[in-house]
């Protein structure tokens, strides 16, 4: 989706969402909403680095784009560590209250990036291309299907595998 649609619109809408799942979950009363909550946190956080480090690799030209990529890796690390901080929230507020503010916090934050988050030129720093004529017979793939086969030559790889059921383990 980074590659076809508002790479701003998709960071900003996504952190929306998962912030409403921040929400959701702290109005959960039952076990399956709070896992269905934290699955769709996880789908919509998804959304982000590919649209982020799309970006960055048209803000920044190849010399510099190395310590931009790091600066954004650490902030997910340095932003991951800090997340646990919300066990003194939750000690001293309840995990519901603590849940609804990082929800609302995210949203803040989300609408902040929708207004002031620019999307530049798509392939500003890249190499010119020579256009290749298709054939005018051959089908084209739609988004969805490149998506899909995409994701199911992934699935093909065990190694690939085997990093899904972690990352998803490690953020549960």
């Amino acid at each position: 989706m980074a590659d076809h649609f508002s790479r701003r619109l998709l960071i900003s809408i996504a952190a929306i969402l998962w912030s409403i799942t921040s929400i959701g979950t702290s109005f959960s009363n039952k076990l399956i909403f709070i896992a269905l909550n934290r699955f769709l946190l996880g789908v919509f956080e998804a959304f982000a680095p590919p649209a982020v480090f799309s970006m960055i690799a048209d803000y920044f030209p190849p010399e510099k784009r190395t310590t931009a990529n790091a600066i954004i890796s650490l902030a997910i690390f340095v932003g991951a560590g800090l997340a646990s901080i919300t066990t003194i929230f939750i000690g001293s507020f309840g995990w519901r209250l603590t849940y609804f503010c990082i929800g609302c916090f995210g949203i803040t934050v989300g609408l902040i990036a929708l207004i002031f988050i620019r999307e530049p030129v798509r392939g500003r720093f890249d190499p010119k291309k020579i256009e290749v004529a298709h054939n005018a017979d051959e089908p084209k793939e739609t988004l969805f299907q490149k998506y899909i086969s995409g994701f199911a030559a992934l699935l093909k790889n065990k190694c690939t595998r085997w990093i899904l059921l972690g990352g998803m383990c490690r953020f549960w």
